[in-house]
């Protein structure tokens, strides 16, 4: 019982990367720092919530080696353990022109999804255990280990 407790308690803290008061409109912002939620084209495919003000989003950090790139624009598939599943699009983006330095390409991409209440609510609601998405490869599905099943789940609490 004494190696339970201490398990429960470090698993609904938050970690944030930032947790603050916008100065100048007040707004609370909150970013969690990047919890693994599982390994795609093994690299670690990660997620951090944000929150700013009543605006919620989810984003994905992955890493694209050996050709592997998620479709531009895509939807993003989450599977839930009662069957259900449900698709996000991702936010529009201005890009800059890349620029490489020092000869190196960016070998991660970010990709940002705003979480209406309904979407949020659905996801705090179902454990995901799987994903899918669409790569240049075609459409890829990545199981999640019953371990991490409540990584979005938990990342979604701390911006409650």
């Amino acid at each position: 019982m004494f190696i339970l407790v201490p398990t429960i308690s470090i698993g609904q803290r938050c970690y944030y990367e930032k947790d603050e008061i916008d100065k100048n409109t007040n707004l609370v912002i909150r970013r969690t720092a990047p919890i693994n939620l599982c390994k795609v084209n093994g690299h670690p495919f990660s997620f951090k919530s944000q929150q700013i003000g009543d605006r919620k989003y989810l984003k994905l950090r992955y890493f694209r080696y050996n050709n592997f790139s998620i479709i531009e624009g895509s939807k993003f598939i989450f599977y839930f353990q009662n069957g259900d599943n449900l698709m996000i699009e991702p936010l529009e983006i201005k890009k800059k022109p890349k620029t490489e330095q020092s000869g190196f390409s960016t070998t991660s991409s970010l990709i940002i999804y705003q979480l209406s209440k309904d979407v949020f609510n659905i996801l705090l609601d179902n454990l995901v255990v799987e994903v899918g998405f669409y790569s240049n490869t075609g459409i890829m599905k990545q199981e999640i280990k019953a371990k991490n099943q409540d990584v979005i789940q938990q990342l979604l609490v701390c911006i409650l």
